[in-house]
């Protein structure tokens, strides 16, 4: 039989809640609030390549993802619309733009020509991560 720890004594999870709060994005978010992302990434894990997708219809992919989103959006690693960001080229405050062709369904966009546009995943740990990815 398997003897199940809690999650709290192991050494990596003091590692993931130092980076995860030294992220400007989530740098509020509280031990348990990490713990509890990481519960249900293990509570996931067993079924990962396991048929899952094969099960799940495009409708409940559409909800998972979205779920995952606005869950990383409360824990404040991914950025909602009202989050301000200031332009990294010309220094002023951007806008936001609707662009369903993005992860999050809008981008930030500089409010002064030449219109900088800048994903609202930059610097965070899901830069290269495709959220929407539903057939």
């Amino acid at each position: 039989m398997i003897k199940h720890s809690a999650i709290s004594h192991f050494n990596i999870i003091n590692l993931i809640h130092v980076a995860v709060r030294n992220n400007y994005n989530s740098s509020t978010a509280t031990l348990a609030n990490i713990q509890n992302v990481i519960k249900t990434w293990f509570r996931n894990a067993p079924d990962r390549e396991g048929g899952r997708a094969k099960r799940q219809s495009k409708k409940e992919k559409e909800e998972a993802n979205r779920r995952g989103i606005e869950l990383f959006q409360h824990l404040q690693v991914l950025p909602d619309r009202h989050t301000p960001k200031i332009c990294p080229v010309c220094e002023v405050e951007m806008g936001t733009s609707s662009d369903r062709t993005r992860m999050l369904g809008w981008r930030y966009r500089c409010l002064i020509p030449p219109h900088h546009k800048r994903e609202a995943t930059v610097n965070t740990f899901l830069e290269r991560v495709r959220l929407r990815e539903v057939p």
